[in-house]
């Protein structure tokens, strides 16, 4: 999603100052600092700045978009991905809603294979600054660049992620027994009746 709003909403900006909760799942991983290694050497930007914010105190200002969701949920009959699609785009002039993809299985946003991809070309030996403490002297550089003769490219993006779809047995579980709580106009967006039986 990083990749898509850079391309998407980026102003052509050089200099960039990100701010992130300490998710090491999401966020403090290498793979996203490889990510936003990978955009500097491509000359996207010249310099990015990663902070994240203290333990304890990462509430800013993303959680008041969230609440404002949650608030327009509560109140709001939802029965597809279609309905959460309004309730976001209503709950705050703030918030706007990026489907990845539609419940007919398109593809709006690709997701990329940066996993395999920084672990061929850079994962550990480029370079990142990295501080322990907002202290200069703290600061210490990591070097990441796997192969010192790789040249990538912008254009040189890791191979798209395909969505595997539900599969059958999925599939005939939200018909047989989630079809009939949806509301009318969402049963055939929601709980189609599948093609085929599972083999079994």
């Amino acid at each position: 999603m990083l990749h898509h709003f850079f391309a998407t909403y980026g102003l052509g900006e050089k200099v960039a100052h990100l701010h992130a909760d300490n998710c090491s799942g999401q966020n403090k991983n290498r793979y996203m600092m490889s990510y936003l290694m990978w955009r500097v050497l491509t000359n996207q930007h010249n310099e990015i700045t990663i902070s994240f914010l203290p333990v304890g105190h990462t509430k800013f200002f993303p959680d008041a978009g969230f609440g404002m969701i949650k608030r327009k949920f509560r109140k709001t009959k939802v029965g597809s991905l279609y309905d959460i699609v309004d309730v976001i785009n209503q709950s705050a002039t703030m918030n706007h809603c990026q489907l990845v993809g539609d419940q007919q299985g398109k593809v709006i946003v690709p997701s990329y294979d940066w996993v395999d991809f920084f672990e061929e070309h850079i994962i550990r030996s480029g370079a990142v600054l990295v501080r322990r403490t907002s202290e200069v002297s703290d600061e210490r550089k990591i070097r990441l660049i796997r192969n010192s003769s790789w040249q990538p490219t912008s254009s040189s993006l890791p191979d798209v992620i395909k969505p595997a779809g539900l599969p059958l047995t999925r599939q005939w579980y939200l018909f047989d027994k989630i079809r009939e709580f949806c509301p009318a106009e969402a049963q055939d967006l929601v709980c189609p009746m599948p093609r085929k039986r599972p083999s079994s």
